[in-house]
């Protein structure tokens, strides 16, 4: 996959905790609008917003929305940010969705962890550990309060006049959508 400057990444999210805007990201990594979205806008969105401290970006799988392949792609990126490398396995994930139908999800995911030069024992005892299984559970439960029907979606929250705000963005909106959007809050 294409290197993606991730600034201030922790754990599943990039930029300033203290952002005027939050988004967060509903996905799912079998989906391949969620694909498009990484391939399309998820980059531009980190060089600008992100990269300049107007946007909070959380990314957040929603469960098994898609089925139990899902959930284990999602609990083996949280597995690879217990090394520092959940957006690197975000990003090796949706390069090659599609690729190496009828393999295993596990064994890829093993085989996306040795290739990011992941201490696989560690890897692997997380992900059969089923380590972030209630994290992930967690994810869809949050996602469906916010409203969430389909991936991708985005929540984008802040603050007008002292009046937190909230607004969903459905689908793998273009960059021009996000930009509209952010710059109306602001």
């Amino acid at each position: 996959p294409e290197v993606v400057s991730r600034p201030n990444a922790d754990l599943n999210a990039i930029g300033n905790p203290d952002a005027p805007i939050r988004i967060e990201e509903y996905s799912d990594f079998q989906c391949s609008h969620c694909a498009s979205f990484y391939r399309n806008t998820e980059k531009e969105l980190a060089d600008t917003y992100v990269a300049d401290g107007t946007v909070y970006f959380v990314y957040n799988s929603f469960g098994n929305f898609m089925g139990p392949d899902s959930a284990e792609m999602a609990g083996a990126a949280y597995c690879a940010g217990d090394q520092g490398k959940f957006w690197e396995m975000h990003e090796v994930i949706l390069t090659n969705q599609g690729n190496a139908q009828g393999t295993p999800v596990d064994r890829r995911m093993v085989e996306f962890a040795d290739y990011l030069e992941l201490d696989t024992n560690e890897f692997e005892s997380c992900l059969n550990g089923n380590t972030y299984d209630d994290v992930v559970a967690q994810d869809m439960k949050d996602g469906t309060a916010a409203g969430v029907k389909a991936t991708p979606s985005f929540v984008m929250t802040y603050t007008v006049n002292g009046e937190v705000k909230t607004k969903l963005l459905e689908g793998a909106q273009p960059y021009a959508v996000f930009k509209q959007e952010i710059d109306a809050a602001m």
